[in-house]
């Protein structure tokens, strides 16, 4: 009876636990690439899915990289 139990919950948090968020992903990789140099400032606005480059843009940046434990930024 405990097994039966237990079967739903072990279900629910291995599921849970094994979903990606891609977009977390992307993101992350891309300030790795522009702190890398890897990519240049449009690339890094085409990565972020910006239009423009925003007002103040490396201080936006820096609060977005950051989110990943990225910092020092161009």
């Amino acid at each position: 009876m405990k097994k039966i139990l237990f079967l739903p919950i072990l279900f629910t948090v291995i599921v849970g636990c094994s979903s990606k968020d891609k977009t977390y992903i992307e993101r992350r990789d891309a300030c790795a690439d522009y702190m890398s140099t890897k990519i240049d400032k449009e690339g890094m606005i085409k990565a972020m899915g910006l239009k423009k480059e925003p007002e103040n843009f490396n201080n936006r940046l820096t609060y977005w990289c950051g989110i990943y434990g990225l910092k020092n930024l161009k």
